[in-house]
């Protein structure tokens, strides 16, 4: 019988990055961050915002040993609060059922703090107070003699709070001291001395893309779409006749420009006059309107309402620009998630960390026996992957990072550590040049993963030029013998030690040693001196560091560096959107930066990236 041939499944990972979503990040796509709100809902711990402590649940047992922790050795009350507006009866009703449960003293709060023994006459008559007061469950010293009848008294208490509190679901006690000292205790997750109750910890909680976990005011985007004046009044020099508000200007908003004219008429304001040489109150009258007028953000305001036609949505977003969430400052995630940590970091803290810092954090951290009883294959699994994500070289991105914001040999090499760490065997890797955009320094790096992936028993078909990769490999199979018509034919294929001595391949001569040649002359350029030039300070996005920067201009200029070092940060990033802006072209957000010289020695600017080109959309108001 003849044995059938089954072909592995093909797997290919290109090196273009194609993501465009906001929501995507690093940590979504390495699936670290799943991880770690596994971690979280296992171990975090959470605290009170306002007084930092640790907000924990107690049993009986465990609020019996807190309590004697904390006040040994002194004297004081176990106490139930009886709300005013959640009893389960009032008046004369309430305090006949306190008598006939037992129960013959009330402490009042207010003012200096008041006992009273509701079975004296006086008591009697005058009923219960209409506020909240608490109902004295016992009076004892807290001591190691004393645990067996302080945990009676608290078993006590937390079966009161729930019988006369109709809508208390959850069985709490106060312990208050006869110095004054109070420790409230509860079977719910809360603060001692406020009450404060985290939301319920769930692996959801840490997710953004959830609803129960996203930052309500952004939806989990980490920033907010605002007008941006800078893309209204693109040119501050320019009066309101000549078309200093670009949206008036458009012959779309003809009707509004007429009602903005007559407006500046009737509040005498010049429209002649640069917008910058305006006095600010004028300047504020245009931007949010007035009585007659409904002014800059009005009009956007009105345009909001009908955005559901394609063409106002279109021009809405011409005039805005992403800035931080206020509420969850770009976290993401919704405010109560801050106070929830392991080992004092939060789960923002950590997703702000480089993959470097991250695995040192966590290679530190000690786990307690319980710990690690119930998260301790997540908390290998976690260190595994950031394991396999050093070993790709790219130890300088943190989890946060967008992962639109990734070059395509980032992505690549993303994609990369995640199948090593799904370890899969018997399927068909396709690679296409791994090694773009990586420093030479790093490449052992890789290529260490790609061994491990084939020795898993998978299969690496690699499309490469790297001298590193091609020696590293095991078979090569060289298309030549030129380029375009000239190509498309195997020039050579077999064991890599064989091409050395292939007379025809192009390739074999690069790798085999050689002497070295003489270098070409270059154009010096003394930038100092240099008159025609472009200089950037101070510029800080991702991982440049206050970094200043001077471009020689009519000079081919290229910019290196190791990979994450901030190539396509400072081109793309910072100077393509500034240079953009100041020539009002486009007016793209850029990365920080202080200051830029030399705008007035270029009439125009192109980017040519890996993006097809389309045809922008025409825009009607």
């Amino acid at each position: 019988m003849k044995e059938s041939t089954i072909s592995p499944p093909a797997i290919a990972i290109e090196q273009k990055n194609t993501v465009k979503n906001s929501r995507s990040t690093v940590g979504t796509t390495t699936e670290v961050i799943d991880y770690l709100r596994l971690l979280y809902e296992k171990i975090g711990q959470p605290h009170c915002p306002t007084h930092g402590v640790l907000a924990e649940k107690e049993s009986v047992t465990e609020a019996t040993a807190k309590a004697i922790k904390s006040f040994s050795g002194q004297r004081g009350y176990v106490l139930v609060e009886i709300k005013a507006d959640d009893r389960i009866l009032q008046g004369k009703k309430l305090h006949s059922l306190l008598l006939q449960d037992g129960f013959l003293r009330i402490y009042k709060p207010a003012g200096q703090g008041e006992f009273v023994e509701i079975n004296k006459p006086a008591a009697l008559k005058k009923g219960l107070p209409k506020e909240s007061f608490f109902l004295v469950i016992d009076r004892l010293a807290f001591s190691e003699e004393e645990r067996g009848r302080l945990a009676d008294s608290l078993t006590q208490a937390y079966e009161a709070s729930v019988k006369y509190n109709t809508r208390l679901t959850v069985r709490k006690a106060v312990i208050l001291t006869t110095e004054g000292q109070r420790l409230k205790v509860s079977e719910q997750a809360s603060c001692p001395i406020c009450e404060y109750t985290p939301p319920t910890i769930s692996s959801k909680l840490f997710s953004f893309n959830s609803p129960i976990g996203a930052c309500p005011t952004c939806k989990g985007f980490g920033n907010l779409l605002i007008l941006d004046k800078a893309k209204v009044i693109p040119d501050p020099t320019k009066s309101l006749d000549l078309g200093a508000l670009h949206p008036f200007s458009m012959p779309s908003a003809a009707h509004e420009r007429k009602q903005l004219l007559a407006f500046c008429r009737k509040q005498k304001i010049d429209v002649k006059k640069p917008w910058v040489d305006l006095p600010k109150n004028h300047q504020d009258l245009i931007w949010n309107g007035g009585k007659d007028f409904f002014g800059v953000v009005g009009l956007f305001e009105y345009l909001e309402q009908i955005k559901y036609k394609m063409h106002v949505r279109v021009f809405i977003s011409r005039f805005r620009s992403p800035s931080v969430c206020p509420t969850c400052k770009g976290h993401r995630l919704r405010p109560e998630v801050q106070f929830i940590t392991i080992a004092g970091k939060s789960i923002n803290d950590l997703s702000s960390l480089t993959i470097e810092d991250l695995e040192k954090f966590f290679a530190k951290l000690k786990l307690s026996d319980f710990q690690m009883s119930v998260a301790g294959e997540i908390f290998k699994q976690l260190k595994t992957r950031l394991n396999f994500l050093m070993r790709v070289g790219v130890n300088y991105l943190s989890m946060s990072r967008e992962t639109r914001t990734l070059s395509g040999g980032e992505y690549q090499r993303l994609a990369l550590a995640n199948q090593l760490g799904m370890g899969l065997s018997q399927a068909l890797y396709v690679l296409d040049e791994p090694t773009v955009g990586l420093h030479p320094r790093d490449n052992d790096r890789l290529i260490s993963i790609l061994k491990d992936i084939k020795n898993l028993g998978n299969t690496l078909v690699i499309v490469e030029h790297d001298q590193d990769v091609i020696q590293s490999s095991e078979n090569i199979i060289e298309m030549g013998p030129g380029s375009g018509s000239l190509g498309g034919q195997v020039v050579y294929s077999g064991p890599t030690s064989g091409l050395y001595n292939c007379p025809t391949s192009v390739t074999a001569p690069y790798l085999r040693p050689k002497k070295k040649s003489t270098p070409r002359p270059v154009r010096p350029v003394e930038l100092d001196n240099y008159k025609y030039k472009i200089e950037i300070t101070g510029a800080s996005g991702h991982n440049l560091k206050n970094l200043d920067v001077i471009f020689p201009l009519n000079r081919l200029v290229v910019v290196t560096g190791v990979s994450g070092s901030g190539k396509s940060t400072l081109v793309t990033k910072t100077l393509y959107p500034t240079l953009a802006r100041a020539l009002e072209l486009e007016y793209l957000p850029s990365r920080e930066f202080k200051k830029i010289e030399g705008v007035e020695n270029i009439k125009n600017v192109l980017l040519i990236d890996q993006s097809p080109i389309e045809s922008p959309p025409e825009v009607h108001l």
